[in-house]
């Protein structure tokens, strides 16, 4: 029987086999779940909250134009994968300033290894980036998020 390594896939591509490092460890597996899990329940609370507020809201939490949030919500993106993208473009312009000096440039870096991407792990693999700092921003900000809902709904009463 072949030996396989945990950390290594075998991926075929134009005709080539490539090494890659397996998304699917236990812990990137968990990872991966957490922040889908985040995602959706942002999501599900912004449902009700009009465009611009969110917009302007996402663009201060992390440092990004208003047009770059907005590009991302008539891409079709909802309201918590825009935040995982925004999260891991911060994180990508923290990491590597040189390169990219701008959330808005680390965007559209991110983008692009979206698109050829299976997974929010992998695109953070592909971006020299680990998920765990970007959970927490995510988890900050749905929390806020939150709270910030909750104290609107509460004047409303």
């Amino acid at each position: 029987a072949p030996r396989h390594r945990a950390s290594q896939n075998v991926h075929r591509a134009s005709g080539r086999t490539l090494p890659i490092r397996m998304a699917s460890t236990p812990s990137s597996l968990k990872e991966e779940r957490q922040l889908r899990k985040l995602g959706s329940w942002i999501d599900r609370d912004t449902r009700n909250v009009p465009m611009d507020n969110q917009v302007e809201a996402l663009a201060e939490r992390f440092y990004a134009p208003l047009s770059s949030v907005e590009d991302l919500q008539k891409q079709g993106h909802g309201w918590g994968d825009i935040s995982i993208l925004l999260a891991m473009a911060q994180e990508l312009s923290r990491k590597d300033p040189t390169h990219n000096d701008t959330t808005a440039n680390a965007l559209s870096k991110i983008q692009i290894i979206q698109l050829t991407s299976k997974s929010w792990s992998e695109t953070a693999h592909m971006a020299g980036l680990r998920l765990d700092p970007i959970i927490t921003t995510i988890a900050q900000t749905y929390e806020s998020q939150h709270a910030g809902l909750s104290t609107a709904q509460a004047r409303r009463m």
